[in-house]
């Protein structure tokens, strides 16, 4: 940001009757650094206190789709590896290794033989560890994605037995309040009728 350019925009606030600060001149101009325009302000011995904003890094749209600021100097973290993907880099290391121990013991003379034997067994043991490990995880995805499959269809009956169960349930209630509606109309029309008959000292006590 040119020192011209802000004192072009300094005269042009001051001609207006407007306050000269780093927020005005950056709205005006439309671009530069909180801290160019700041330091140029300073130089030019025109601008009032104020605190300056701190830079702010790039916005990244998320997958959500809402914009998140990245501060400057650094990228957005990236998710840590799963573990069946961390258990296949590991069995791809090990493969390696044991193919290069097998390739040593191949061509290994014959005083450095046993010593490169026993390296060879153990890298062997370390990708045969590494396939267990890798067999169990992927077993143990296909289990759980069943179980997954088979857990939805289960909420999806336990759901329809709620709902048949509400509305039996509201068609019991109904079924109730009408029976009551029609046993309080019973017992009206008969106290009204013994009302007539005999007076309203002859209707029995509430129990």
């Amino acid at each position: 940001m040119e020192r011209e350019t802000v004192e072009a925009a300094v005269m042009t606030l001051q001609s207006r009757g407007e306050r000269v600060m780093s927020r005005t001149v950056r709205t005006m101009l439309g671009r530069g650094s909180f801290r160019d325009i700041h330091a140029h302000l300073r130089e030019l011995g025109t601008e009032d206190e104020e605190v300056v904003p701190e830079e702010k890094g790039p916005l990244v749209r998320s997958a959500c789709g809402t914009a998140a600021t990245v501060p400057l100097g650094t990228t957005p973290a990236e998710p840590p590896p799963t573990w069946l993907a961390a258990a296949e880099e590991r069995l791809s290391v090990a493969i390696e290794a044991e193919n290069a121990a097998r390739r040593a013991y191949d061509f290994a003379p014959g005083s450095e033989r046993d010593s490169c034997g026993e390296v060879l067994l153990r890298r062997r043991r370390e990708r045969n560890q590494a396939e267990q490990q890798v067999m169990v995880l992927r077993r143990g995805k296909e289990n759980l994605i069943h179980g997954i499959q088979d857990g939805r269809v289960a909420l999806r009956y336990a759901q329809s037995e709620l709902e048949q169960a509400e509305e039996t349930a509201r068609s019991t209630i109904l079924r109730a309040r009408r029976h009551v509606e029609q046993t309080e109309g019973a017992l009206a029309r008969m106290i009204t009728d013994l009302t007539t008959i005999a007076g309203a000292e002859a209707i029995p006590p509430t129990p």
